[in-house]
């Protein structure tokens, strides 16, 4: 397989004229900004009042990727899910960034591609941020390169904005860690070849007790967000609620058929 590195991906981007000064993407920049701060509002509201656990400030220290000593904020956790899927969107909208992170892939052996994800769904939050981490090697060839791509100046200064701290990516480590279990029962109860109406009160309990288990190799921000989600999950899953109760009636009929 021919390899490609960065002065060459450059060079080629470069000789065939390719630049996306005469595009749309300074109006898409413009656009960027209020979509940003609409899908910051509602993750944060997703995540609700309760993440608050220590110093944001802690966030933005960048020399020792030590677990311990990452702490999260509401306010950090969103801007954090925010600045990756914001990240995404340029790649995309951009033949040049999209033509050098695909060549940085080919050289690095990387299938995956990148996934947008829909903000209310946690199973493809997963998908979304384990596509990103799994693009980090080349991600990172472009925000080293980012000057010396033929792109407006608006698009490198969007480049600068998005970088990616080590506090970021470890985050997303944790997210994919927390997201993952949403994506397994998601992926459980869509089955088309069995009932599926039975299995909720499975997984519902299932994710429960995962959440309200704490690890010993647990760090402290996923010790925080398990709690949070604990919370959650038996606020709108009440076991005395009427609704619930009629699942676990549903329950009881799909087993005594099984008998």
């Amino acid at each position: 397989m021919h390899r490609f590195n960065s002065n060459i991906s450059l060079n080629l981007l470069i000789s065939f004229g390719l630049d996306d000064k005469s595009g749309d993407d300074d109006n898409d920049d413009d656009d960027d900004s209020d979509d940003d701060d609409e899908n910051c509002d509602l993750i944060k509201d997703s995540w609700g009042d309760d993440v608050v656990t220590g110093d944001s400030e802690l966030m933005d220290v960048d020399d020792v990727d030590n677990d311990d000593d990452i702490r999260i904020t509401k306010q950090k956790l969103a801007e954090t899910i925010q600045k990756g899927r914001s990240l995404i969107k340029l790649i995309k909208r951009s033949q040049i960034i999209t033509m050098f992170v695909d060549n940085e892939k080919q050289s690095l052996n990387v299938n995956q591609r990148l996934i947008t994800d829909c903000i209310s769904r946690w199973n493809s939050t997963y998908l979304s941020l384990k596509a990103l981490l799994e693009h980090k090697p080349a991600l990172l060839k472009l925000f080293e390169n980012k000057r010396k791509l033929p792109i407006t100046s608006k698009q490198k200064e969007k480049l600068y904005e998005l970088e990616l701290s080590s506090d970021d990516w470890i985050l997303f480590s944790y997210l994919i860690e927390i997201f993952e279990p949403f994506y397994q029962a998601t992926e459980y109860l869509s089955g088309s070849k069995y009932p599926t109406i039975g299995l909720a009160l499975f997984v519902i309990r299932n994710l429960k007790e995962y959440f309200e288990k704490e690890e010993d190799d647990d760090p402290n921000v996923v010790i925080d967000l398990k709690k949070f989600i604990s919370t959650s999950l038996n606020h709108y899953f009440d076991e005395n609620d009427k609704q619930f109760q009629l699942l676990m009636v549903s329950d009881s009929i799909y087993s005594s058929e099984e008998l």
